[in-house]
Formats: C-alpha cells, structure tokens, sequence
C-alpha cells in the first residue's frame, strides 16, 4: 500500500499596484521597481516509500516536467522554466513542507504597430523594465500572475528587450505587421437573408492565417427603419465538428437563427477571415486552427446598413446544449473622443484606447485627427485608458444607458513624461523632475527609505486635461504620476510641487490628498493630508508619500487667483473645454459631501461668473 502526501510552496503575499492623487494639478511617471524573484506557489506531490535525503539546487530542463531528487522521490511541476529546488531536507513520515522555487521568465511577443505583449506565467506579481537595442527607447511595467500588458515603441524593425531585477528574461526582434482594426468602418454584407429556422451559417476554422490573431464571426441583423433597432428572434449555436475548438485541426460550426422578422440579414465581418463559399442561407470561413477562444459575436445593422448593437459573444461549450440569446438583453453602444499631444497642442495619432473589463476587452487606435471610435461597449459605467509611448497615460470615464446609444468622453490630452531620471539607493537622495531643479517639482527621499538603487522619474501634470479623472470636489492645486508605479518606502519620501500659476494659499493650510485607484478608476480620499510650504519664495504643496502612482492634492477653502490660471472642469455639460493658461474658475465642493462616484458641481470664485475667462 503506498500513501501520498503534499508538499506546499509557500506564497508570498504582494500588494496591488494603486494610483495615488494630491490635490493641484500634479501626476508622475510610470517607471517600475525592478524586485528580486519573488517565490512562486507551487504543489508538489511525493509519492511514499520516503527516505531522507538531501537536495540542492534541482532545477529541471527545458521542456521537462519533473526533477528525481532521490531514489523513489519526484517533484512534478506544472510549469518547468527557471524552477529551482532550495535546499531541504525530507523526513520519512508524511506531512507539509515548503520550499522555494525560483521565478519563471517572463515572455516578449512582437504584435503589430509596435505594440508588444509581455506574458507572464507566474503566479505572483512580476515588475520589469524594457528598451530597445541600441537606441534611447525605454520604459517599465509591472505583469500580475498569470497575466499579459502591453507597451508601445515606435514602429518598425527593431530588437525589444525584457528585463527582471537587472536581469535579461527575453529578446525578440519586432515584427511590422500593420494593426487590423477589429470592426472595420465599412463591414461587408456578403450573404443574403437569414430568417427561417433552419437556416444555418457554418464557417471552417483552418491553419492559414497566424494563430496570434483573434477571429471573429459576426451575424448581422437588420430591419429596414433606419431608426428602428428591433431586431428580435433567438440566435443560437446548434452543433459544431468537434465540440469545442482545437489548435491542431479544424473545425466546422454551425450558427442557426430562429424568429427573425423577414427583412433581416447577416453579414460576416471578414477582414481577418478567409471567405470560401457563400449562399442565401449559409456561408463558409476559414481561421487559424490556432484559434483558442470558441466563442462568436452577433451585431445588428439598421436598414441603411449602419451599425447598432454588438452582443455579447455565444460560446461552445464540449458536451453541452447551445443556449439561445435574447439580443435585446445584451444591448450595445459606442464610445469616442479626441486625444491630443498636450506640449504641442496637436491631434496625437496612434495612440491605444482600451477598455478591460469583466465582459471582455476592446481597444482601438487614434486616427489622423485623434479621434478615436470604440464599438460594442456593454451597457454600464466604464473606465478607458488612453497610452501612447513617451506619454502619460489619462482615464475617461463613459456612461452607456441604452442600445446603440455613442458616448462622448472628455478631451484627453496626454502629458510628454518627464525624461529625467536620479537612481537613488539606501543613502537616500533628492530627485528634481525639471530643469528647474530646487525651482520646479521634487522629491526628497531619506537614508534608509529604499533598500536598493531605484530610478526614480516622475511627470508633474500641468493640466486638469492630462489626469486619469478629474476628483469629486475641492479646488485642484497639484498633479503628478510617480514613477517606478507601485514603487514602496521603508520610510516616507516628500514631494514638493508647486502651485498652478496664479493660485494662492496661505502657508500651512493642510491639504486634502487624493490618490487614483487604476483598478476601480476613480480618485481615492487619503487618510493623510498635506500642507502648503514656502519654498525658495514660491508656493508648494508638500506630502508625505509612501508609495508611488498618481496623486494630487485639493484646497478645503478656496484658492485665491492672483493671475491667470488653467481651468479645471468638474463637468462636461458646465465646462465644456479647458482653457489653458487663461481661463479663471474656482471649484469647491458643494455643502455635504457627495457620495464617491457622484459629480462635484462648479463653483465660481467671489466676483466671477462660472464661465468667465479672465484674459491676461
């Protein structure tokens, strides 16, 4: 009879990267702490008789799945990259051990446009640093377990590297593909009506097309108002050849749509698929049998062909009946907006809007003018990031209330990040985020605060525009985002930030502090405050900080203007532009505080009217 018992590896709790934001038009950059290897939880199973023995430094090859350590002893790993055994000594009875196993690399794949994917198959939280072979292009990020980010560089042929701790985990040459929008302006409708039970769709996936791409199928349905979207009718998945989709061989799906008024019809959405037959009642695709997700989307036309409503995806499932979807349920809209390049004022092309939430992801890319549209956003309240490489990147929130509804956000004007650069260690050090030095923003770190060299960076946003999100309420005096994100101190730094142009607060006024909180994208009250401090004859907001990421800081009384001051809109519908360098608004909040997530209202300062610009 033989007994098995369980060795757990012990798991290192690590803390969420948060963003943090003080009140005056402040943020800082986004570099990351480069950690040692941080230990990755791990079971191993060891099968009994046991003897005691001895192991050190086991670590598996390439490609193999487990290490014997002693005779009738094997350590089976789930993943076998970089898994080194720590010294332990194994007793004879059953029981629980730990040890230690050493990070697994993280991964560097070329997408399209410049844009790389890092992957990280580890369970804990890995932070790295990138650049590019031999040229000044660089940055950092930070990968949970388990989980892909991406950056952008400038597009074409270059070498991309990643690094953990100081050390190199991947290279990889770029490739130049060029992006393929994933809903293209003006889909194809290349089939005719689909509307009798029984009618089917059926598309192939096959090996021709690379299997990094996603691949969709989209079944169109339209009515012939172009002011009606009542689409009605059940689409449902009915079979599929095998039941769920394999990377080594093809697969054939069949789509079958039921109750549909007569005028409907479908279009297959193919700018990433290869068309091989098509009829009134059925068509034929092919994608890559590399293609992992089983899961097809269904979007609605009006009758002039334009777009309305994208559902959510129906998915196969081995085994299981297909279920019919209810398209009025899974309503869809739009979202679009204009980013700018904040130093020159100009549209910023090519930068990457996101959304990534619980009911997928979707991302699209700025055009010539900045523009950018993103299509089937589910109903509900969501948080884009807009990101472009050597930029900071800004949050916008959007509302969809109702079906095929186009959401407008606010300007985003993204900030150049600061280039500058001070590697602070133990002996602590004082990092100047301009050529302004001891005059423009700064941080004091104190002896003892790092426990390593860290490069610190961080960019002071000058503009209500260039933040994640605007806060709730109060007046607005400072911004920055702090770089390397998510960075800790053994103890508090102090950043010094000065004041917006023309604002005036008395010294020693303590200072509301905000953090931004990137997971839930919204600004966080601080239990801290900071204060106002004079500093070289100049006005600065002063706090005590603990970790890095966006933070500001907002007056409890109102700021007085001496000049000309930026504006900082509180709502779209009051404030419908920013005005920079000459508007003059105050904001305060209004009397009781509102509930987190309401909009603070716009307040003028004594004597002005909530929309006057004051002119230089």
């Amino acid at each position: 009879m033989t007994s098995e018992f369980a060795m757990n590896i012990t798991r290192r709790r690590t803390l969420p990267a948060i963003a943090v934001v003080l009140s005056s038009v402040l943020v800082a950059c986004g570099l990351f702490q480069p950690t040692p290897p941080t230990t990755q939880p791990r079971e191993v199973t060891l099968p009994a008789p046991i003897t005691s023995s001895l192991v050190s430094s086991v670590t598996p090859a390439a490609g193999q799945t487990g290490v014997a350590v002693n005779a009738g002893v094997t350590l089976q790993f789930t993943g076998s990259v970089d898994h080194t055994l720590a010294e332990r000594t194994f007793a004879v009875l059953p029981g629980v051990y730990t040890t230690n196993i050493g990070t697994q690399k993280l991964t560097l794949t070329a997408m399209c446009n410049g844009r790389w994917r890092v992957r990280n198959p580890a369970t804990s939280t890995v932070v790295f640093t990138w650049d590019v072979y031999k040229t000044s292009e660089k940055g950092s990020g930070i990968v949970p377990g388990n989980s892909d980010v991406f950056f952008t560089t400038t597009p074409g042929q270059k070498t991309v590297r990643v690094f953990v701790g100081g050390a190199q985990h991947n290279t990889k040459a770029a490739n130049t593909n060029t992006c393929t929008s994933s809903l293209p302006d003006v889909p194809g409708k290349i089939a005719g009506a689909l509307v009798w039970t029984g009618n089917n769709l059926t598309f192939t996936p096959a090996s021709v097309l690379q299997s990094k791409q996603a691949y969709t199928v989209f079944i169109g349905l339209s009515t012939p108002f172009a002011s009606a979207f009542e689409t009605g009718g059940n689409l449902s998945i009915t079979s599929a050849e095998p039941a769920t989709l394999r990377n080594d061989q093809d697969t054939t799906v069949t789509l079958r749509g039921e109750g549909f008024d007569e005028n409907t019809s479908f279009f297959i959405q193919s700018n990433r698929l290869e068309v091989l037959s098509v009829s009134d009642t059925q068509a034929s695709v092919r994608v890559s049998a590399g293609f992992l997700p089983s899961a097809y989307g269904v979007m609605a036309t009006n009758g002039s062909g334009t777009r309305a409503t994208l559902y959510p995806a129906l998915t196969i499932n081995a085994g299981v009946k297909p279920r019919a979807i209810d398209p009025q349920r899974n309503a869809r809209g739009f979202v679009d907006g204009y980013a700018s390049d904040y130093a020159t004022g100009q549209p910023l092309v090519g930068a990457t809007v996101s959304l990534n939430s619980l009911t997928g992801s979707l991302e699209t890319i700025t055009d010539a003018d900045g523009y950018y549209l993103v299509r089937g956003v589910p109903l509900g309240k969501h948080a884009f990031r807009i990101e472009k490489t050597g930029f900071e990147p800004v949050y916008r929130l959007a509302e969809l209330t109702r079906t095929a509804e186009t959401v407008t956000m606010k300007l985003a004007s993204l900030e150049p990040k600061s280039t500058r650069v001070t590697t602070i260690g133990v002996s602590g050090g004082t990092h100047y985020a301009t050529d302004a030095g001891a005059n423009g923003p700064f941080l004091q770190v104190p002896a003892g605060a790092l426990e390593r060299d860290v490069p610190i960076q961080f960019t002071h946003l000058r503009d209500a525009s260039t933040l994640p999100e605007l806060p709730q309420d109060g007046y607005y005096l400072a911004f920055a985002h702090l770089g390397p994100t998510g960075l800790t101190f053994k103890k508090p730094a102090t950043l010094f930030l000065p004041l917006q142009a023309g604002i005036v607060v008395p010294v020693g006024t303590r200072i509301n502090i905000f953090y931004f909180d990137a997971k839930r994208a919204e600004w966080v009250d601080d239990i801290t405050s900071g204060k106002i401090s004079s500093v070289n004859g100049k006005l600065y907001l002063e706090y005590e900080i603990n970790h890095f990421t966006w933070i500001g800081g907002t007056s409890p009384a109102p700021a007085v203007p001496t000049g000309p001051v930026d504006t900082v809109p509180l709502r779209q519908r009051d404030c419908p532009a920013v005005h920079r360098g000459h508007g003059a608004m105050g904001h305060r909040r209004l009397p009781g505080r509102p509930d987190r997530g309401a909009e603070a209202g716009a307040a003028r300062l004594p004597g002005l009217h909530p929309r006057a610009v004051v002119r230089a």
